[in-house]
């Protein structure tokens, strides 16, 4: 992997945060953009503040990003995947 490629758990992030579709098979470009602080927030904050980076709203995310970031954490608290 070089310096322009996002690790995949960065790229599992954005397409969490991006929502699924039927087709779909890669995140947007803002999706991609925030997700290094989605993941840190994952990391780091509640899933509160994790909804609402997720839904660009405060205090109260739509519930379909409080989904997003139950998931997002719950795959973030998983040991890294074997090279």
């Amino acid at each position: 992997m070089n310096a322009t490629e996002p690790s995949p758990l960065l790229g599992d992030v954005a397409q969490i945060a991006c929502g699924p579709r039927q087709g779909k098979t890669r995140p947007c470009a803002a999706c991609q953009t925030k997700a290094p602080g989605l993941l840190t927030l994952a990391y780091t904050g509640t899933p509160e503040a994790l909804a609402a980076a997720i839904c660009g709203t405060t205090p109260d995310s739509c519930q379909d990003c409080k989904t997003k970031a139950e998931t997002i954490i719950s795959k973030t608290a998983q040991p890294p995947r074997a090279a």
